[in-house]
């Protein structure tokens, strides 16, 4: 998988053969293209190492230690760390475990070389916050970031726009840690690490004059800084928009010569410790001149007993007081320490709903603890009718949307078994799975399509002809089916340039649901049953073939007809696999 910050690349890197350098050109969204040249070399039979992890639609930042073979990825905070499918690129011939995993604590990934030999890596998933972006110190131009604030592993683009008279010269790292990884004129990328991020973005004058050291000041109108005193004019100022700038020019003259003050008045009363303080105002700009009167009324305070003034909350210590009996003054001091929050429990997240942090239970304060929230879990049916977490009984129905955003259109109260395959080798090793208990069918929210996303209908092989034996009708049978008609496939066309019936269901991911990876062709009773639900809306509005997985004899595959408005029971019939027909991906669990 090749990863880009433009909206397209070209040509497209799955439909490219590596075996010498290729090309490839990257689109930006202005239009502006950047060319790489990638050449792909082939790992040695010992080679079994972990070069890159990461989770699709999930922004995250990973460090790989090498010699203690950890693995760390920090992802967002309020990421649901408990379902996560993962990109795994390593050097071996396969690795495990595959699919989606619970990585609420350390998983270990093991990778098998082409001499068989093992090698394991401990991967710890972490949640993180954000980490704030801060353009500084702009003149002579605009400068912008894409996101204020970002988690690590997130692309952030910056932006430079300079004024009149002044070209863009360069962007300057003064805090974070961050590195410029692509820049194109005014604009450029970084990726966003753990740390505050500050960032300088620098013009010149087109005759190149250093940053900073000119400006053709934009002052904006005059206004008061400070208004006229009896010995000083008023004075205004501007400021320039462009580098702040302060320009100031006075305005007349002095109100007078001198002040003309009034009578003396008092300001302050004498304490204990400072004298009785007398004040006058000028009449003409109300300046306030001041003096002391006699001595204060003692060298001392003379203070009663400490009494409460305030009670302890949860944030801040007793203060008890004490009054002085000569001047009134008050003296206080902190007593103990404050009572710290006192949180009730916190409502534990359900399968449905998001776990509720507790409120403080001291008297008028309502904070609430500021603990994560947990994410509700989503039902747990994995080889189970019933619901598995703790005191949660929830039973699918048919019609009811599934937990890859399907419907559900078959339930065995007593499950059925999903037959294993272990045929898959080399590349063909992820067809690799284990029997298991099912008790529900799942229907994919949408038909699966090939090529480009336009190809709606497709041939049951790509080859012709294609003979694969030991396909199942049954139920439980059709995953099974999936993995050998694939398997057989690549022995005579090992390319995926033609999307297939089987190959398109294997390649199927639901829009918000990527993490739900097995999705297969259904046997041929299995699509029966597809067909033949009643009342439930499955998204299909033209009528045709889909295709089932089951193969009949040589050239001879079983089809089922989708009719709308259907009055009596479908039923399945032999096609020439030449033909083109509809695809309804399924998945058991």
């Amino acid at each position: 998988m090749i990863s880009h910050t433009g909206k397209s690349i070209s040509p497209n890197p799955n439909s490219v053969n590596f075996n010498s350098p290729v090309e490839l050109t990257v689109t930006a969204s202005d239009n502006s293209t950047q060319k790489y040249t990638v050449t792909v070399n082939v790992a040695s039979q010992t080679d079994k190492k972990i070069t890159g992890f990461s989770f699709n639609n999930v922004p995250s930042f990973t460090d790989i230690n090498e010699a203690a073979k950890t693995i760390t990825v920090s992802v967002p905070a309020g990421t649901n760390i408990t379902n996560l499918t993962p990109t795994v690129i390593h050097t071996g011939k396969s690795y495990s475990p595959l699919g989606a995993q619970n990585f609420s604590s350390p998983r270990t990934y093991t990778v098998t070389d082409a001499s068989n030999n093992t090698q394991n890596y401990t991967v710890n998933v972490i949640t993180i916050g954000t980490k704030p972006i801060t353009i500084e110190n702009v003149r002579n131009g605009i400068a912008t970031a894409s996101r204020t604030s970002a988690s690590p592993g997130t692309y952030i683009l910056l932006t430079a726009f300079p004024v009149d008279g002044y070209k863009f010269l360069e962007w300057k790292i003064i805090q974070g840690g961050v590195e410029i990884l692509y820049s194109y004129g005014n604009w450029a990328v970084f990726y966003m690490l753990d740390l505050d991020v500050k960032i300088e973005a620098h013009f010149e004058g087109d005759v190149g004059s250093e940053p900073g050291t000119s400006c053709e000041h934009n002052y904006s109108n005059w206004s008061t800084k400070t208004e006229a005193t009896c010995i000083a004019a008023k004075v205004e100022k501007r400021t320039c928009s462009l580098c702040d700038d302060e320009d100031t020019q006075p305005i007349g003259e002095p109100l007078s010569t001198a002040h003309a003050y009034g009578s003396w008045s008092t300001k302050t009363e004498a304490t204990c410790i400072a004298a009785k303080v007398e004040k006058r105002i000028c009449s003409l700009c109300d300046d306030e001149d001041t003096q002391p009167i006699g001595e204060p009324l003692s060298t001392a305070h003379v203070y009663g007993s400490w009494t409460t003034k305030t009670e302890a909350t949860c944030i801040a210590a007793k203060v008890e007081k004490r009054i002085c009996s000569l001047c009134d003054d008050e003296d206080t001091q902190p007593i103990g320490e404050p009572l710290g929050h006192n949180f009730s429990s916190t409502t534990p997240a359900t399968c449905t709903t998001d776990s509720k942090p507790g409120n403080c239970t001291h008297q008028g304060c309502d904070v609430t603890n500021p603990e994560a929230v947990v994410l509700a879990s989503g039902h747990d049916h994995v080889s189970s009718l019933i619901c598995k977490r703790t005191e949660c009984n929830h039973q699918y129905e048919i019609g009811d949307t599934g937990p890859a955003g399907g419907k559900i259109f078959y339930v065995a109260p007593n499950g059925f078994t999903v037959q294993g395959y272990s045929g898959g080798n080399g590349s063909n090793m992820y067809l690799n799975f284990n029997s298991y208990t099912a008790y529900y069918l799942e229907a994919a929210p949408t038909n699966a399509v090939g090529g480009t996303g336009s190809q709606t209908m497709m041939r049951w092989y790509s080859t012709y002809p294609c003979d694969v034996t030991g396909t199942g009708k049954g139920i439980g049978s059709g995953r099974y089916n999936t993995a050998i008609i694939i398997a057989t496939e690549k022995t005579v066309y090992p390319s995926n340039t033609y999307i297939y019936a089987a190959l398109a269901c294997d390649n199927y991911l639901a829009a918000g649901y990527e993490s739900f990876t097995d999705w297969f062709l259904p046997s041929e009773f299995e699509l029966i049953e597809l067909m033949n639900i009643k009342n439930v809306d499955l998204g299909i509005t033209t009528e045709g073939w889909f295709w089932s997985s089951t193969q009949e004899f040589l050239d001879f595959k079983i089809g089922v007809p989708f009719r709308i408005n259907y009055m009596y029971e479908i039923f399945s019939e032999g096609i020439d696999g030449d033909h083109n027909g509809y695809i309804r991906p399924v998945r058991a669990f």
